[in-house]
């Protein structure tokens, strides 16, 4: 996929989430649907309307480039070491999770509880362990890709096993868009496959969908948390009655 292509991928991505339409980009530009459509596929527009475009999204191109670059980069591995420099401190751990997640200094200042050399020193230990780039005025760039998984089984993933799955579960899932599904069933390992494959498609399209919301303000987005688990495990009452 060229550059063009890519860059243009990104703002059909943009305008979807923010529940924008060709008929609105047309509208804008002051041309026909068939027109905008003709022009996305082809790779073909003008820098002048690519602005248009993206301040019909209240974003700027700048904007547009940080997504892609952000998509090209490669997945970046950090070791356990530095996992357990995060655990070791939530503040840090939390702060990591805001900065992946597209907040900027002056957004977490105004949202969390840290003073402001506080937010600087823990930015700057997020620089060392070079999972963003710490520039002045307090200026972030991500250097881990949207792909990014922690080690598994390693410090990050116990700390979510140990500390937050039972306080996530402990709910009763009745709010609009929430769901909970308990499922035992006995398949073929081909079902098993075929269904672990699907799982992992979920993971990837909610990472994707984490990406695209980057754009969007801070406060039409919300934290939600998904858990996705499969083994061949049976409960122990089966054994007990089991001859």
């Amino acid at each position: 996929m060229s550059q063009v292509a890519a860059l243009l991928n990104i703002v059909k991505k943009s305008l979807k989430a923010r529940g924008l339409t060709y008929a609105d980009v047309a509208k804008t530009l002051e041309l026909s649907e068939a027109s905008i459509k003709r022009m996305f596929n082809d790779g073909n527009i003008s820098l002048s309307r690519l602005d248009q475009v993206c301040t019909l999204m209240d974003m700027d191109i700048s904007d547009v480039v940080k997504i892609l670059e952000n998509e090209i980069k490669q997945t970046m591995d950090i070791s356990i070491e530095h996992e357990e420099i995060l655990c070791a401190d939530p503040k840090l751990l939390v702060c990591a999770f805001l900065v992946t997640n597209g907040w900027k200094y002056n957004e977490i200042l105004s949202h969390y509880r840290y003073t402001a050399s506080e937010l600087v020193q823990y930015l700057a230990t997020l620089d060392k362990l070079k999972i963003i780039e710490l520039f002045p005025r307090n200026r972030i760039k991500l250097l881990i890709s949207s792909r990014f998984t922690w080690n598994k089984n390693g410090p990050i993933q116990q700390f979510f096993k140990t500390y937050l799955i039972n306080d996530f579960l402990n709910d009763d899932f009745e709010q609009p868009l929430e769901m909970n599904e308990f499922l035992i069933a006995m398949l073929s390992d081909d079902s098993t496959k075929k269904i672990r494959e699907n799982l992992e498609k979920i993971a990837i399209y909610f990472r994707d969908q984490n990406q695209q919301n980057v754009v969007q303000p801070i406060e039409k987005r919300k934290i939600v948390s998904v858990q996705l688990a499969m083994r061949s495990w049976k409960p122990s009452m089966f054994d007990s009655l089991r001859k």
